[in-house]
């Protein structure tokens, strides 16, 4: 089965600048990364650092309306992707209605 028919929601192709810090024990890395697509429930991320699939991350968004949302959410999968990067999908967790508020807004867009 492929990923997609695995999908309860819909991505949107998006292009949004993304930081992200991953907690490993007591140490903390940190990167950028571009998104890929984007869904209520989840994103996409494109990001030259490997990632491991059930890390947690917490994840800042640059959205289009100059805002910042900040979300955290688990690695799902990790693939290759193009020129060396890491296509890294994370289901977002603990969403407030804020979060759901600006994402739909983004979605919206």
């Amino acid at each position: 089965m492929k990923a997609s028919d695995r999908r309860h929601q819909d991505r949107v192709e998006v292009h949004l600048l993304a930081c992200y810090h991953v907690k490993e024990g007591a140490q903390t890395a940190t990167g950028f990364a571009r998104t890929m697509n984007l869904s209520h429930v989840g994103v996409m991320i494109e990001s030259p650092d490997p990632m491991d699939s059930g890390q947690e991350l917490a994840l800042e968004f640059l959205l289009d309306n100059n805002r910042v949302l900040k979300l955290g959410g688990r690695v799902t999968h990790v693939s290759p992707g193009e020129k060396g990067m890491q296509w890294v999908g994370v289901a977002f967790e603990n969403l407030t209605a804020a979060d759901k508020k600006l994402l739909a807004e983004q979605l919206a867009e």
